[in-house]
């Protein structure tokens, strides 16, 4: 039981979330930035 509790904090610790998989949530930012501006150009045509 002590280990399932433990499992459950580590992956809702969402400060250590970020912190691991911070190159990933970078990326994701910037193509979604890019995909997003791409949109808004195209409307705008």
């Amino acid at each position: 039981m002590d280990h399932l509790r433990d499992r459950v904090t580590e992956i809702t610790d969402w400060r250590g979330q970020i912190k691991k998989h911070k190159k990933k949530i970078v990326v994701g930012a910037v193509a979604t930035g890019f995909v997003v501006g791409g949109l808004m150009a195209l409307r705008r045509r």
